[in-house]
């Protein structure tokens, strides 16, 4: 097996084996929930369904507030 294959089965297993890990996927998931609807908001103004600002946005806002709340644990147990 590829062992980055390999290290990364074990850091996701040791990551989904805490809460944080199911607290921070509930909150991404209503994060993008909440995101949908304000971008499909204008939907019946515009006579379109355009999710396109969706995708523009989501992923920005998403990499910064998820991706620190993820690594921040990875960076203080690499350090002890």
């Amino acid at each position: 097996m590829n062992p980055v294959w390999t290290i990364a089965k074990r850091e996701l297993g040791s990551f989904f084996d805490s809460l944080v890990a199911y607290l921070l996927l509930v909150a991404f998931l209503a994060f993008s929930g909440i995101m949908t609807w304000l971008a499909g908001n204008d939907i019946f103004y515009r006579g379109q369904a355009d999710l396109l600002v969706f995708f523009y946005n989501a992923a920005y806002y998403s990499l910064f507030l998820f991706i620190p709340a993820l690594t921040m644990r990875m960076m203080a147990e690499e350090k002890r």
